[in-house]
């Protein structure tokens, strides 16, 4: 079960970001071998998007742009007036927002390569010491949410998270 659960959410970020990924990766371990986060350190969604909203729901409280259809799931850039410190991020914060059947089931926040370091040591703080799943790709698994983070490129860190719903 929650092999499945990592499993899916590294297939969001193998959507946007395979070229980066794909490389030696090997699924089967690190699904197997990511860290579990309780119930309290789970972020079950980020600031106030939770897993299995419509996008309808998220229309209402956010701006919402869509990007396009990526592995049989829609994309939206989702503007977070505010993300009051879920997972150390405060003020504005731009994120990919992915549906599958209208449900919110992973998002992907992207952020400065320069803080790579500074928020990797904040997220084991919060979720516990992460999986090093190689390339410099670390991961998380909680009873909601699912999380990896790694370098995209030389200017941006990328968070991805997946939820069950």
């Amino acid at each position: 079960m929650m092999q499945k659960f990592i499993l899916r959410v590294l297939l969001i970020a193998f959507v946007s970001f395979s070229p980066v990924l794909c490389e030696d990766f090997a699924i089967g371990n690190a699904a197997s071998r990511a860290q579990a986060m309780t119930l309290e350190q789970d972020p079950n969604g980020f600031s106030d998007l939770r897993w299995g909203q419509t996008l309808e729901t998220v229309q209402q409280s956010h701006t919402v742009t869509f990007m396009g259809y990526y592995g049989g799931s829609a994309h939206y850039e989702i503007t977070i007036k505010d993300a009051h410190g879920s997972l150390y991020f405060s003020g504005p914060v731009d994120v990919r927002g992915i549906f599958r059947e209208n449900k919110l089931m992973g998002i992907q926040i992207p952020f400065g390569a320069e803080q790579f370091s500074a928020r990797l040591s904040a997220l084991t703080k919060l979720c516990g010491t992460p999986e090093n799943i190689g390339k410099g790709t670390y991961g998380w698994s909680g009873p909601n949410t699912a999380m990896i983070m790694f370098q995209k490129n030389f200017y941006e860190g990328v968070i991805v998270l997946g939820g069950k719903f």
